[in-house]
């Protein structure tokens, strides 16, 4: 027994230098043929079985660290790509805050404040960290991935990113048999009463603290509004986008963060349905201000003789798919949205418990889903379909068709030869352009596209505009009036 106690301070720096991939007297590190990075920690066999047992349960993490350390000294070189240099960072900011624990352990150690136990437990709390970090190194090292394999993988760890903390708020209380039948009416006020007193003080939060809910909830309800003016942002540096071959939209995407308590009810599962919503809306507003400048396009030539001529049907097309778009972003905001909101707001402002409030919200949202067409995957694939016909439609015609910059008003009056050598130059412009054959067919094709589509949508709509689907009766009218301006 008193070997054991002399051995221990010994075991306990060893395991101190096994914690950043270092050998030590009883401890031996045994690397594995023809795996790079990962290596086995061994103990000296004549230590005590209690020790061995103890040691033991620290090596995974000695393992972890060993491997996920040689991860980011291996990607961090020029051919591993930014993805792998961006990912070695973050790995390496982790790994900082695990090697200052370790010095403080070994401070603690120096100054024999340390036990073998102690050391164990605070070893406990970067375990289940430094094993996800393993797993997901050791995945990017067998399939070796870079770019955007190296982005698939970590978007497919779900368990990094899983909120736990709604399934404990379900479970973590419950109501035990034999309760008194004169509390039996009021047991289940008493225990969501109860329940989210206790967590909130096992979570250091002052229970008499006030938190605003609505606050949060308008924030997200405003967060589109400026959307609106996204399209007239000038960018401040132009050289930042000119390497990226791919648009805003591809990259734009909605985070918000919600600080506890109030992801209680804002859960990250709230979160991402707020999302779906958000870009449904943020892409139609995209699609609305693309045909807003193929339309722009069609009135430079207003004052040329256009009626008869392919620029004549494609600002009637481009009229109707404004019409089509616009119906859509009015049916989404007026006769969704907003009626939605109000009803959970009324909700809000009649609840009662914290469950309740969670009902109300989780209601809301599943019932904007429903409404907005996000449920229902025949009608989305149409509707998706149709702006992606729509956006082409204005791409294409933003190339097909030459610009005519207006003078300003002030200037005209200044110079009336200059308008009129304008005006001339429209006409030519214009006459040149129709003896391309490309434009009347790229303008045909896309009308016919279009007509098809949606006269294929409308029976679509009509099946399901029943009792079951009232929500729907607005949306096909809109549909309906499009066809008769055809």
């Amino acid at each position: 027994m008193e070997e054991d106690t002399n051995t221990e301070p010994f075991l306990i720096e060893d395991l101190l230098y096994a914690l950043v991939g270092i050998e030590g007297r009883y401890i031996s590190i045994k690397r594995i043929r023809g795996k790079e990075g990962y290596v086995v920690f061994q103990i000296d066999t004549s230590m005590d079985l209690a020790l061995q047992e103890l040691t033991s349960r620290i090596f995974p993490l000695c393992e972890g660290y060993v491997l996920v350390n040689h991860f980011v000294e291996s990607r961090s070189h020029f051919e591993n790509g930014f993805v792998n240099h961006a990912l070695a960072a973050a790995i390496r900011a982790f790994l900082l805050d695990y090697q200052a624990m370790v010095a403080q352990l070994e401070h603690q150690f120096r100054l024999g404040k340390l036990s073998s136990q102690g050391l164990w437990f605070f070893c406990q709390r970067m375990m289940s960290s430094m094993d996800a970090l393993a797993v997901l190194v050791e995945k990017a090292i067998t399939d070796n991935v870079s770019g955007s394999a190296t982005l698939n993988l970590l978007e497919s760890q779900e368990s990094l990113t899983e909120d736990y903390d709604a399934k404990y708020w379900e479970h973590r209380y419950k109501l035990k048999d034999g309760v008194p039948s004169f509390l039996r009416s009021v047991s289940h006020t008493i225990l969501t009463t109860g329940k989210y007193l206790n967590v909130m003080r096992e979570c250091g939060h002052q229970v008499q603290e006030k938190v605003s809910l609505q606050k949060t909830l308008y924030s997200l309800k405003d967060l589109p509004g400026p959307v609106s003016g996204a399209n007239d942002t000038a960018i401040e540096d132009p050289e930042l986008a000119e390497p990226l071959n791919i648009t805003g939209l591809e990259t734009f995407y909605l985070r918000y963060k919600v600080q506890w308590p109030l992801s209680l009810v804002i859960s990250r599962k709230a979160l991402t349905k707020y999302q779906m919503i958000f870009r449904l809306l943020f892409h139609c507003k995209h699609v609305s201000c693309q045909l807003f400048t193929a339309w722009q396009l069609h009135q430079g030539f207003c004052a040329c003789k256009i009626l008869g001529t392919p620029i004549s049907r494609s600002s009637i097309l481009c009229r109707s798919m404004l019409k089509f778009i616009n119906s859509l972003l009015h049916y989404l905001t007026f006769e969704v949205l907003e009626p939605n909101w109000q009803m959970m707001h009324d909700g809000l402002l009649t609840g009662k418990s914290i469950d309740e409030v969670i009902e109300f919200h989780d209601l809301f949202l599943h019932k904007c889903l429903k409404e907005c067409l996000l449920l229902m995957p025949p009608l989305l694939k149409k509707v998706e379909k149709l702006k992606a016909l729509c956006l082409r439609y204005a791409t294409s015609i933003q190339v097909l068709i030459p610009s005519m910059n207006m003078l300003p008003e002030r200037d005209a009056k200044l110079a009336t030869t200059a308008r009129i050598k304008q005006s001339q130059l429209k006409e030519q412009q214009l006459k040149l352009a129709l003896e391309k054959t490309v434009i009347s067919d790229s303008i045909m094709k896309f009308e016919n596209e279009f007509n098809v589509e949606l006269q294929s949508l409308v029976p679509i709509l009509s099946r399901n505009n029943s009792q079951s689907k009232p929500y729907l009766t607005h949306l096909p009218q809109c549909i309906l009036g499009i066809r008769a301006d055809q």
